[in-house]
């Protein structure tokens, strides 16, 4: 085997075994845990709300899996683990793709099965003690693709502050990405302010504005069975949302990924 290549399956395979058998002991425990937890809330006959399972997946799976994620790169935050993480024979890349593989499909399909087992029993036990069962947890529906994707998106920037960061990683990310939105917030509304201010006199639109809207309104013709406004609006308005979404769900993580990868080159052996 070419140890000078940058990807080999044999190595990756190897990598892979060797962090799932790091994790096995601590992921048994955290997943008897969660196992256990939403088989006892399964039991809930008080509550009825049909997105019961659907509001607890998605707190394990985004506070569980971006916690995991903050500490998949440990390695190189500790001299002596780190030292010898480094030598294990692989490149950066083949070690890189394990940790992610393990943070994003891994955790998401074990987080899954965990889940669903303890909701199958619970819910099993409910409908022929209790007689409330509640709705399942629904994988193929379009919340739970969102809800995934949501996932993915933000355990990329966690992967980049695993690696940046020396120590709280989870904490510093959260607080990193919090003043990072913050400023883009503040950014957008100056620029919102900025644009529309000659419109507004304090909070309200001035009078001759308010007309031109007004009239706007009342005269707004129908192309092709629709309101003039809602075809121009309509017929802009998704495509632009489908290029922000293109760009937060696709563009967005694989920069953030590259970046993340590019810092972790910066270790060397």
């Amino acid at each position: 085997m070419n140890k000078g290549t940058v990807f080999s399956l044999d190595r990756f395979l190897a990598l892979l075994n060797i962090e799932l058998n790091s994790i096995k002991k601590p992921g048994l425990i955290t997943a008897a845990a969660i196992g256990g937890f939403v088989f006892l809330t399964s039991l809930n006959f008080t509550n009825q709300d049909p997105a019961m399972h659907m509001g607890n997946f998605a707190l394990f799976l985004m506070l569980g899996g971006l916690i995991f994620t903050s500490y998949s790169f440990k390695e190189l935050k500790e001299n002596t683990s780190g030292m010898s993480w480094l030598l294990i024979p692989g490149s950066h890349f083949e070690k890189f793709m394990v940790k992610l593989l393990v943070a994003s499909a891994g955790f998401i399909v074990g987080i899954t099965c965990v889940y669903y087992l303890g909701m199958f029993l619970g819910e099993t036990v409910n409908a022929l003690i209790l007689k409330s069962p509640h709705q399942y947890l629904d994988i193929f529906s379009w919340d739970f693709l969102n809800l995934i994707g949501g996932y993915l998106l933000m355990m990329s920037f966690y992967v980049f502050g695993a690696i940046y960061f020396k120590s709280y990683h989870f904490i510093k990310t959260s607080l990193a990405l919090f003043a990072v939105f913050l400023l883009f917030g503040v950014v957008i509304l100056t620029i919102a302010y900025l644009v529309f201010l000659p419109y507004f006199d304090g909070l309200s639109i001035k009078p001759e504005y308010k007309e031109i809207l007004i009239n706007a309104q009342r005269n707004s013709g129908h192309v092709n069975g629709y309101q003039e406004s809602h075809f121009q609006i309509g017929g802009n308005l998704p495509v632009f949302n489908y290029i922000m979404k293109a760009w937060m769900n696709f563009v967005t993580p694989i920069v953030v990924l590259i970046a993340s990868y590019l810092k972790i080159t910066e270790k060397q052996v």
